[in-house]
């Protein structure tokens, strides 16, 4: 991980060193005043290698895998756009909703 996050800067995906250095920065010294690794990248990254091989060893399971597609799209209703955008109107900005006739939309 730090010789990935080293070639970020030094040349190796970028000759002028410069395209990835806000990445690079951000992960190691911070930006903008804010700390280093502020989205956790660099810290949780073992245990992001942890969870992709476990995704890995389930996706062997072609039967299971499947099945656990199936009930993730059975489940993925409630999670819908329109409903979330439904609750944030309700829940945070606390704005009445405005019903629009048929013969209003062009």
């Amino acid at each position: 991980l730090a010789k990935v996050v080293g070639q970020l800067v030094d040349g190796t995906y970028d000759p002028s060193h410069q395209i990835f250095k806000e990445i690079h920065d951000s992960l190691v010294y911070g930006v903008e005043g804010q700390r280093p690794d502020v989205y956790y990248v660099l810290a949780d990254f073992e245990l992001y290698c942890k969870a992709q091989e476990e995704i890995a060893k389930a996706y062997a399971d072609k039967k299971a895998w499947a099945r656990k597609t199936l009930i993730n799209i059975a489940n993925s209703g409630k999670f819908s756009s329109d409903r979330t955008i439904e609750d944030y109107v309700r829940d945070i900005w606390h704005l009445r909703k405005v019903e629009v006739a048929d013969s209003d939309v062009k």
